[in-house]
């Protein structure tokens, strides 16, 4: 039968129409079922597999969980011997602690007797250097006392000394220079809490300065050159006049000597002129 045929049957003959239908649905169906049998087995056959897996975790799960339980048991043994172990050796601190305690108190205690005795034996040593240096002060104090004295008694006799060197060099310097034709009067010149000069004399055309020492040096000479410098500031009007520089000292140095030579300095002793007395022109 050819489909033009057909088509024409179908659109005439209601029952063929109708077979053919039913045998659409019928072969539709048929296909349909098919492929869900299809299906069906393949999901069953997922389930069965899934349904094996959860089986084979299920038994890993379970042999983990039996590790499990096994490494917990063994660590609860392991906590409880540790626990037991700790509160022995707890228990074995505790009483070192308390018999260490005892030891550091009776030891304490001890330490305290001692210390009070070295301190009672402190305070008598204390007392007795205390006592010891009482006298000591006394002996010290006479011995100052007797020491002030004495340097009181030297002090006077080198201000007598002094003031007699002092006197002694301008009796002779004064004789010298009449000797040479001056006259003049020598005295000590001082300005209260400035300087001081040991001789000192003053003509209208010469100044005459001097230092008087027991024991000259070169030092000396440096003092003189700056007490003259002090005296020009203070009585300026001596600047123009001529000075003659003196030293009297009954012991000098060599090389104060060759100082003096060489700036123009008088120096004597009274007795031996060691430079030559000039009066400058």
């Amino acid at each position: 039968m050819s489909s033009d045929d057909i088509i024409k049957r179908l659109m005439n003959d209601e029952e063929f129409m109708n077979k053919l239908a039913e045998k659409v649905a019928e072969k539709i169906v048929i296909t349909k079922l098919t492929n869900i049998e299809a299906q069906l087995a393949s999901l069953n056959k997922k389930v069965d597999e899934l349904i094996d897996y959860n089986k084979l975790v299920w038994e890993r799960f379970e042999e983990e969980s039996k590790k499990r339980d096994e490494e917990f048991r063994r660590r609860d043994e392991e906590l409880v011997a540790l626990r037991k172990q700790f509160e022995e050796e707890s228990k074995k601190r505790h009483e070192e602690f308390w018999a260490l305690q005892k030891k550091l108190e009776e030891e304490s205690a001890k330490r305290h007797e001692e210390i009070m005795a070295m301190q009672k034996r402190l305070e008598e040593e204390s007392k007795k250097r205390d006592e010891e240096f009482k006298k000591r002060d006394e002996r010290f104090n006479a011995a100052i006392k007797r020491l002030d004295k004495q340097i009181r008694q030297l002090n006077n006799m080198i201000e007598n000394l002094t003031g007699s060197l002092e006197q002694e060099a301008m009796d002779y310097l004064e004789y010298r220079f009449k000797q040479l034709g001056l006259d003049v009067s020598l005295s000590r010149f001082e300005v209260k809490g400035k300087f001081e000069v040991d001789i000192y004399g003053e003509t209208r055309d010469y100044v005459i300065i001097g230092e008087v020492k027991a024991r000259a040096g070169v030092s000396t000479l440096s003092q003189l050159m700056k007490v003259v410098k002090r005296l020009e500031d203070y009585k300026p009007e001596i600047r123009n006049k001529k000075k003659v520089l003196i030293i009297y000292s009954p012991s000098v140095t060599k090389q104060l000597i060759e100082e003096c030579e060489k700036e123009g300095v008088y120096l004597t002793n009274g007795y031996k002129e060691f430079t030559q007395l000039k009066l400058p022109l």
